[in-house]
């Protein structure tokens, strides 16, 4: 899957998502942050190019989350870096830092299950009505709240984010065994 992902990536535009990814979107020098920043992005040619490749952005994505979701599942996200460029790309590797913690930050301001990409609209009718209209502001909720939750265990250098991610997959010894002080720089306290 890592591979389809890379080459789609490359296939899409890669150069869009690199910039949305590693800069920031519609030249700022900050993450978006507010609604109407992400409003404002969303209606760009950029945008179109990147919701290709974002997860949340393309309808059989959004089905696997909902399905996640409604098993009682944790949604829990890393950021990927596409190693080796063009078509020889195959390789996803978790990348960590401050670009990672901004672009996280950006899709959880970009999550809107109505939105989700698809190539046959048939197929997009029939599995939004699946999951319901009713469902649609908890899964972007939810999913947003993982991407943001996501964004803050990105301590740069650090691996502890790591910790609550096994927590929220039911691995509970690695977050007991922090110390005290290790507890405080998980969750910023």
């Amino acid at each position: 899957a890592n591979s389809d992902l890379a080459r789609e990536a490359t296939e899409a535009g890669l150069s869009a998502a690199e910039k949305f990814v590693d800069e920031f979107p519609n030249g700022s020098d900050t993450p978006m942050a507010t609604p109407n920043i992400a409003k404002k992005f969303r209606a760009s040619e950029e945008y179109a190019t990147a919701a290709k490749v974002l997860p949340f952005c393309r309808l059989w994505c959004v089905v696997e989350l909902h399905a996640a979701l409604e098993r009682g599942k944790p949604l829990i996200f890393a950021c990927g870096k596409v190693v080796g460029g063009g078509a020889k790309a195959t390789r996803v590797v978790v990348e960590r830092g401050e670009a990672a913690k901004s672009m996280l930050t950006n899709c959880a301001f970009l999550v809107n299950i109505e939105a989700a990409e698809a190539a046959v609209l048939a197929d997009k009718t029939r599995e939004l009505a699946k999951i319901g209209h009713v469902n649609f502001a908890f899964v972007n909720r939810t999913v947003s709240a993982a991407l943001i939750s996501a964004a803050n265990n990105l301590h740069t250098g650090s691996e502890l984010g790591a910790f609550v991610d096994a927590f929220s997959c039911g691995e509970l010894r690695s977050l007991r065994a922090l110390t005290a002080t290790s507890v405080v720089e998980v969750f910023n306290l």
